[in-house]
């Protein structure tokens, strides 16, 4: 196990030395926002889930913001009851609309159960459903499978083993069971995130209670196609070590990040953990300062290493900041840098998108309403234009376009012409030339005669830029 207590450290054999803030957008009300999850939609805007206490019917409900490719809201709508109701993913459907996969004690059969929304591509509700028993259930990932059904990562209470154990569902696009399965041990276990294998196979990891070294440790396990478990590991210590998210790591294996109280520099670090193909340890590593830092979600770069967005205690400007840092593919740490003001800012999840770039949506208490908002930022790695460097740039453009207008166009040319005299001048004069020539030759037998010839002469909102 190594240990990187990590303070703005900006590596030389970094690709980049950091992503530059292009844009950042604060979406809620006067209470309360979370963004959970973001996805970028199919006319480059992007979707974002999370929970509202500003909108709806009960104390929290479930959040839908559409945005435009600038992040520019284009509609927003809350579902929900009386109660606390809870977005934690999103996908978008090949009709353009969505589904999105939380939990709710508003409806249902128990304390909580799983919640599943599926709204039109404006965000109006075609339908919701609830699936769980007499006790505490919840929907923590959904992702899309090829075939177009949707496979589901969460816990349950009510079924399986022990006092939680982690629940995997296969719906299909009508939100229809095909078939659910549960996985634990005699104590706690916990789906947190989810992952379509190569092999049409699934990879989910969590945390358990059940197994391990500690009090709780990440798990991390492998199913086949119809949910039956091929392999299981767990990672951790002493202590209590959780994973929250999981992605392909670039050869066949898979990468975790989450928290570890078990090793680090402070109460609580970012934990990252990369496996091979079987799930076996290649290495780990703690990430963090004195304070509480967590990595809530993880994707693999285009030069084959590993981005990470979370929280810090640690450093930054604030209470909280969103960290972001990256590390190659041994693990060691490239740069790392903070998003956030002077209160509160946490980030949840980070997505690659089209034009290889990033955005990171989470919350925000240092820009927008008092209670809180949600937030999503645009990262790139080119650094953005300064408002003088814009400006001289519009003003040099606009010159140019001046220059262009105001200069003079060039008569066209015209064939046979000599420099300095008229197309037509010299035509008329050559016919007198010629015409005199042949009268020269002919003296001797006409009488001269006299020629005389008349020669004519012939017009670029409200949005936050940094």
């Amino acid at each position: 196990m190594v240990v990187s207590g990590v303070s703005c450290i900006f590596s030389i054999g970094s690709v980049y030395a950091q992503l530059y803030e292009q844009w950042h957008v604060n979406y809620g009300g006067g209470d309360s926002e979370w963004g959970n999850a973001v996805q970028q939609t199919g006319d480059g805007g992007y979707v974002i889930v999370g929970d509202t206490e500003s909108f709806g019917e009960g104390a929290e409900d479930v959040y839908i913001v559409k945005t435009d490719p600038d992040g520019e809201m284009q509609w927003y709508n809350s579902f929900g009851g009386s109660g606390v109701d809870i977005g934690s993913a999103v996908q978008q459907m090949a009709d353009g609309g969505y589904v999105i996969a939380g939990y709710t004690n508003s409806f249902g059969e128990g304390g909580n159960d799983g919640y599943l929304i599926r709204t039109d591509s404006d965000g109006e509700m075609l339908w919701s459903k609830t699936f769980g028993g007499s006790k505490y259930d919840a929907f923590n990932d959904i992702l899309l499978t090829e075939e177009g059904d949707l496979i589901i990562a969460g816990y349950t209470g009510s079924w399986g083993a022990g006092s939680y154990d982690v629940w995997l569902l296969k719906v299909n696009p009508d939100g229809e069971m095909l078939w659910n399965r549960t996985y634990g041990g005699s104590k706690g276990d916990i789906g947190n995130a989810l992952l379509i294998a190569e092999d049409g196979g699934f990879i989910v990891t969590g945390e358990t209670s059940s197994s391990g070294a500690g009090w709780s440790d990440v798990l991390l396990f492998k199913t086949d196609p119809v949910g039956e478990m091929l392999w299981n590991q767990t990672f951790g210590g002493e202590v209590t070590d959780r994973g929250y998210a999981v992605a392909e790591s670039g050869d066949g294996g898979y990468v975790i990040a989450g928290s570890t109280e078990s090793f680090g520099a402070g109460y609580v670090d970012v934990y990252v953990v990369k496996v091979d193909s079987d799930g076996g340890l290649q290495w780990d590593e703690a990430f963090g300062g004195e304070s509480d830092d967590k990595g809530y979600s993880v994707q693999l770069t285009a030069e084959g290493g590993y981005i990470v967005a979370g929280d810090t205690k640690s450093f930054g400007a604030g209470q909280d900041d969103i960290w972001l840092f990256e590390v190659d593919s041994d693990g060691g740490i490239l740069w790392d840098q903070t998003l956030g003001g002077a209160v509160i800012d946490n980030g949840r999840h980070i997505q690659g998108t089209d034009d290889g770039e990033y955005v990171v949506v989470g919350r925000t208490w240092s820009f927008g309403a008092q209670g809180g908002d949600a937030w999503l930022v645009k990262l790139s790695a080119e650094e953005p234009k300064t408002e003088t460097e814009t400006e001289t740039e519009a003003e040099a453009e606009e010159e140019t376009e001046t220059e262009a207008e105001e200069e003079p166009e060039e008569e066209p040319k015209k064939p046979g012409g000599i420099p300095g005299f008229p197309f037509e001048s010299v035509v008329v004069g050559l016919a007198v030339v010629t015409v005199i020539l042949l009268g020269l030759r002919r003296d001797a037998a006409y009488p001269r005669i006299s020629l005389s010839s008349e020669v004519g002469s012939y017009t670029n909102t409200n949005k936050r830029r940094r």
